[in-house]
Formats: structure tokens, sequence, C-alpha cells
């Protein structure tokens, strides 16, 4: 083999290994990226699911969930109000900014106890529309709830 010949097989060599330490570089870059990601993506679960308690566990929303559960029918703004709640909760989840499976472990009965009432109690020909419109992720939400309820008394 001529020196040429023995030049270029190194060249060759050398390329190799720069390519290979630039794959490494690019692969630990991204791990990087990828992992500081998930830690923003936790952290904006965290909060997600600390906004839905807060908004769950309000003295107004205990209050008012009170009353109205002590309704005969289901009408009004009291319910209005509590749909709403569960409203923007269920669009916490939507967007992905809360774990659902989390929030139910903290929530999920009183959620239930919601939705119980929804399909046991009468309700009032505008309050049962605006269910199927207005607040139908509120009332999915509610029935994820109480399917969880119902699978963790199996459970139980």
């Amino acid at each position: 083999m001529d020196s040429s010949g023995l030049n270029w097989t190194a060249v060759a060599a050398l390329a190799q290994t720069l390519e290979a330490v630039v794959v490494t570089l690019s692969a630990i870059i991204v791990i990087y990226q990828l992992r500081r990601m998930r830690q923003e993506s936790i952290e904006n679960k965290v909060s997600g699911v600390k906004a839905a308690v807060d908004v769950l566990s309000s003295e107004r929303f205990r209050s008012v969930s009170s009353v109205a559960m002590a309704e005969t029918s289901l009408h009004g703004d009291n319910w209005r109000f509590l749909l709403d709640q569960v409203n923007l909760v269920a669009l916490l989840i939507n967007e992905k900014y809360t774990d659902e499976r989390l929030l139910l472990s903290l929530k999920g009965h009183d959620l239930a106890e919601i939705e119980s009432l929804l399909r046991t109690k009468p309700i009032s020909r505008d309050l049962q529309a605006e269910l199927n419109t207005k607040y139908a992720n509120a009332y999915a939400f509610l029935s994820r709830a109480r399917e969880w309820k119902l699978q963790n008394q199996r459970r139980a």
C-alpha cells in the first residue's frame, strides 16, 4: 500500500471517529433536552393538579355544593356554578395540564357524588340542555370520576 492510500485510510478513520463523537454529543444534548422537557412537564402537571384541587376545595365550591346537593331538583345558579368549576377542571385535564388519575385519587369521591346527583335527581330542562352542550366536558369528567370510584370499590 502506498503512502497516499495510507493517508486516505487514516483520513477515513479520523472522519468516522469524528462522526461518532458528533453523534454521541448530539445524543447527550437530546437526552438533556428530553429530561428538561420532562421536568417542565411534571412541574406543569403538579401546578395543574394544585390549581384543580384549589378550585374543587374552595370555600365557595364547598358551600355551593352543600346547598345544591340539598335541592330536590337540579336547577339554577348553584348547579351552573358547580358545573362551571368542574368544566374548568375538565379543561385542565383535556389540555394535559393536570394528571387525571392523581386528581381523581384526591377528589374522585366528591366528584362521583356530584355525578350521582346529576344521574338520579330530576334536572330542569334548561340545565339538561346545557349538560349536553356547555357542560359536556364537565359531565364526561364526572362520569369518569364515577367509573374511578366503582373500580376502587371493587378493589377494596
